[in-house]
């Protein structure tokens, strides 16, 4: 970039669009962290703001919505939740901070700054989808009081986690949930072993894995989703909460182990 050529779009116009938080992590993320070129675009910018901040910031309103209508108040919380996806996305969060951490500590601030967009991936898009009837319920039940302790965890981690990378918003997330100071006091979060577990992980991503190649089988053969079925053949055995998920993500009546066809997969470079 060369302020003689103006080759570079202007940073006032970077920071009133898209804000300092998505510039900071958008640079931190890249090469240049590790003295390598970058070439800048608005147009990855743009794509980070919306896969990252717009669905962090949406989970976050949604947490905030129905925790306030409830009138919910956070516990301590001494046991596993029940529910698969609460300890799925509590074992990924794990994960986040063991990665982040040791990320940090190696001084590997691109690798840090990457983890932060599977997981808002995972929070957004499979979490809280998967789980909003949970939080509709009439009844306060178990179930939906798990359900709340377990994103209130992973929101108030996350602002921590993320707070020497975006700032602000972090902060905003972090005070508005705790009443606390600022996110910028609070102490580094540790990961819990008693909350970690790699093999729930491995097997919720494959059976999303899974789950996308099924609705793509759908697709190319014009199925619609709305239109049920009897079953469905995966080659993975799955424990019968994650085939609970396949029926309903696949509109499917049964899961069943077995030999699955060959298919040939088309590559398209970008």
């Amino acid at each position: 970039m060369s302020k003689k050529l103006g080759n570079y779009p202007d940073p006032l116009h970077i920071l009133d669009a898209y804000g300092a938080d998505a510039l900071r992590l958008y640079i931190l993320s890249s090469p240049v962290v590790a003295a390598e070129n970058l070439h800048f675009s608005e147009d990855d910018l743009a794509s980070l703001t919306k896969n990252v901040f717009r669905m962090l910031w949406n989970s976050y309103s949604f947490f905030t919505v129905y925790a306030e209508i409830d009138g919910w108040k956070p516990k301590v919380e001494t046991k596993l939740p029940e529910n698969i996806l609460d300890r799925w996305i509590l074992a990924e969060l794990q994960a986040l901070t063991s990665e982040v951490t040791e990320a940090m500590e190696e001084y590997d601030i691109q690798r840090a700054a990457r983890a932060f967009a599977p997981f808002i991936d995972n929070l957004s898009n499979w979490y809280i989808r998967r789980s909003r009837k949970r939080f509709w319920k009439n009844e306060n039940d178990t179930d939906k009081e798990e359900a709340y302790g377990a994103l209130y965890t992973v929101l108030v981690s996350l602002a921590k986690l993320m707070a020497p990378f975006t700032p602000f918003v972090s902060e905003e997330i972090y005070r508005n949930l705790t009443g606390e100071e600022s996110v910028h006091l609070a102490d580094w979060p540790k990961a819990e072993d008693s909350l970690a577990d790699k093999t729930l992980s491995q097997d919720m991503y494959l059976v999303r894995e899974r789950v996308t190649e099924a609705l793509k089988l759908r697709s190319d053969r014009a199925v619609r989703v709305r239109q049920p079925l009897a079953s469905v053949i995966v080659p993975e055995a799955f424990a019968a909460p994650l085939q609970q998920i396949f029926c309903e993500e696949l509109n499917v009546k049964k899961v069943k182990k077995g030999e699955v066809l060959d298919f040939d997969w088309e590559i398209t470079p970008n």
